[in-house]
């Protein structure tokens, strides 16, 4: 099997999209997946009485999720590197300035 320069710069593309994919802020298992993070015990108690219609992936964590009652941000924010907690924020149409 030769190795042509064609071979080459396709190989490089191909390796440069997975590591994009993989490593980038906006991760695509996470978006395919997105319904999944309400199995999860700390958020499972925050919304146990809203009635979820649709989670939405964001990028870096983030996730829009909305109910019936209302609409929230999710962010997982990480304490360590295995460790974590949700900020949980009600949604607004508006800017605030603090």
């Amino acid at each position: 099997m030769k190795i042509t320069p064609m071979k080459i710069i396709v190989a490089f593309f191909v390796i440069l999209i997975m590591g994009i994919l993989l490593f980038g802020p906006y991760k695509i298992t996470s978006s395919i997946f997105a319904d999944n993070i309400i199995t999860d015990p700390n958020l499972s108690k925050e919304f146990k009485d809203y009635n979820i219609t649709s989670i939405d992936y964001k990028g870096e964590n983030t996730y829009f999720i909305k109910t019936k009652t209302g609409d929230f941000v999710v962010i997982r924010d990480y304490i360590s590197t295995m460790n974590y907690k949700w900020q949980v924020y009600k949604f607004k149409d508006e800017l605030e300035y603090k």
